[in-house]
C-alpha cells in the first residue's frame, strides 16, 4: 500500500514541474518530500519530526538507522543495514547512527554490518561512500571464490566526528575513525584514521594540512 502511495505522489507532481515555474515547482516538489518523509520515517529506528527526506531513496534495514534531529538526506541516497547475507548464510546486528543537523546529499551509500556512527554538524557531499564491511578478505581460500559469494568481512566500525566534511565521491572505508572537524577532500580513499582539525587528501588519503581549534 505504502509503494502505491508513493507512486500516486510522484505522477501527481510530476506534471506540477512542467507546468509552473521554477519556484512554485521547488514548492510542490518539497510539500511532495515532505509528505514521503511523514510515509518513510516511520520505519525508522528513530526519525524526529524534523527529519527531510528526498525522493527517492533506497533503504535497507530502516529499523537498524537512527537519525537525530534536523537531518536532510537528499534523493537517491543508498543506506544498507544488513542483518542477512544469503550469499554466505551470515547474520548481522548493524547499527547506523546520524547525529543531529546532518546534510547527506545525493548519490551516497552507506552500508553497515557492524556499526557507522555519524557526528552532529557533519556534511556529507555526494556519491559519497562510507562502508564498515568487506566482501571477504585477502586470504588465499577467499581470493578463490567470486566477490559476491565471499563472506562479509568487517574490519570495524566506522566514526565521523561532529563538524566532519567529507568531499564529493570521498570513500571512507571499514575500521575507519575521522576526527571532529576533519576535512576530506574531494575523491579520496580514507583508509587509515584521520586526525580532530586536519584536512586530507589522495588515495590512499593523507594529511596534507592541520590546524587548532583557536584558528592559530
Amino acid at each position: 500500500m505504502k509503494k502505491v502511495f508513493l507512486l500516486l505522489l510522484d505522477i501527481l507532481t510530476f506534471p506540477l514541474a512542467l507546468l509552473y515555474n521554477a519556484s512554485i515547482s521547488g514548492k510542490c516538489s518539497l510539500l511532495a518530500d515532505k509528505i514521503y518523509t511523514f510515509i518513510v520515517r516511520r520505519s525508522f529506528g528513530k526519525a524526529p519530526k524534523s527529519t527531510l527526506l528526498r525522493r527517492p531513496l533506497y533503504i535497507t534495514g530502516a529499523r537498524h538507522i537512527e537519525l537525530g534531529e534536523n537531518v536532510i538526506i537528499a534523493k537517491h541516497v543508498r543506506m544498507d543495514a544488513v542483518t542477512y547475507y544469503e550469499k554466505s548464510a551470515q547474520s548481522f546486528e548493524p547499527r547506523i547512527t546520524i547525529g543531529n543537523n546532518v546534510a547527506i546529499n545525493m548519490q551516497c551509500h552507506i552500508g553497515c554490518i557492524n556499526r557507522i556512527q555519524i557526528g552532529n554538524y557533519v556534511t556529507i557531499a555526494a556519491r559519497t561512500l562510507i562502508m564498515d564491511h568487506t566482501h571477504g578478505t585477502s586470504t588465499a581460500e577467499d581470493l578463490k571464490l567470486p566477490p559476491r559469494h565471499r563472506k562479509l568481512h568487517s574490519r570495524g566500525p566506522v566514526v565521523i566526528g561532529d563538524y566532519a566534511t567529507l568531499g564529493e565521491g570521498c570513500a571512507i572505508m571499514p575500521g575507519v575513525t575521522i576526527g571532529h572537524n576533519a576535512v576530506i577532500g574531494a575523491n579520496a580513499v580514507v583508509t587509515k584514521d584521520i586526525p580532530p582539525y586536519c584536512v586530507a587528501a589522495g588515495n590512499p588519503a593523507k594529511v596534507i594540512k592541520c590546524f587548532s581549534d583557536n584558528n592559530n
